[in-house]
């Protein structure tokens, strides 16, 4: 009886030990396989070599401190050497906890996989400490759903934390929605559902979560900032018209970020 017990008691042990590690990442076999289009795979070697984990956006690890290296008492921090990254996924790299100190950022393009077989190539290599994983600022060919969210229009408030972009004013034609922290850097790369159109210079009128900012760029790659939209903590911004502010079909990038009102 105390041998059945002690089994119950080792194999429960190993149970809650399998659910600690998934409940944060996933372990993957190194180089046994390719990321899913919103995945990235972290390995511990170059040539995607040793211990290896995997993450799904929207992730963010402040501390690689505090993740064990499988069951060593060695942690994930400047450890990281080389990465897969999933097609529509992007990967934020910082050399300290917490985020403190871009290091670089590493996205696929929409169609393929970006494999960095050394990150010590790029100067990233053993100098990670924090990242965050995000949704890629391109759109796979044929949609923009797999890198935002597209909503129905006028039917639908955003939540606290969402900004909802649409087409034409009045809430009309196509749409996408965004969270914070989120980055779009080029709205010539996102294709306008399953035309050839795409979204720059194209946004007309927009819902701002309560919780939410926008901040709108003239060109790509956030250069000439047109203005900033946001809640007031409590209520949803709601824009029918960017004309009528002189930003309409003027937004060739963005960024979404927490309202300066956030409650």
């Amino acid at each position: 009886m105390k041998r059945s017990v002690h089994g119950l008691v080792l194999f429960l042990a190993f149970v809650f030990a399998l659910l600690c590690l998934t409940a944060a990442g996933s372990a993957v076999p190194a180089n046994a396989y390719e990321p899913a289009g919103h995945q990235v795979f972290l390995y511990e070697d170059t040539n995607f070599g040793g211990a290896s984990m995997s993450f799904e956006f929207d992730k963010d690890v402040p501390d690689l401190t505090k993740w064990r290296l499988g069951n060593t008492a060695k942690s994930w921090n400047d450890v990281l050497s080389s990465l897969k990254v999933g097609k529509n996924t992007k990967i934020l790299l910082y050399k300290h906890t917490n985020y403190n100190t871009l290091l670089g950022t590493i996205q696929g393009d929409g169609t393929n996989v970006k494999a960095i077989s050394s990150l010590h190539s790029l100067g990233y290599g053993d100098q990670v400490s924090s990242f965050k994983v995000r949704a890629a600022d391109v759109s796979p060919a044929g949609g923009s759903s797999a890198a935002g969210s597209t909503v129905t229009a006028n039917t639908s408030e955003p939540a606290g934390y969402q900004v909802f972009l649409y087409e034409h004013t009045n809430y009309g034609g196509a749409t996408l929605s965004f969270e914070f922290d989120r980055d779009v850097s080029d709205l010539t790369k996102w294709r306008i559902g399953n035309t050839a159109k795409n979204w720059n210079d194209v946004i007309s009128s927009l819902k701002v979560g309560k919780n939410t900012k926008i901040l709108l760029y003239k060109h790509i790659n956030f250069s000439t900032l047109l203005g900033t939209i946001q809640g007031d903590g409590t209520n949803v911004k709601t824009i029918p018209s960017l004309h009528s502010f002189g930003y309409g079909d003027q937004v060739s990038s963005f960024k979404v970020r927490m309202s300066d009102y956030a409650q």
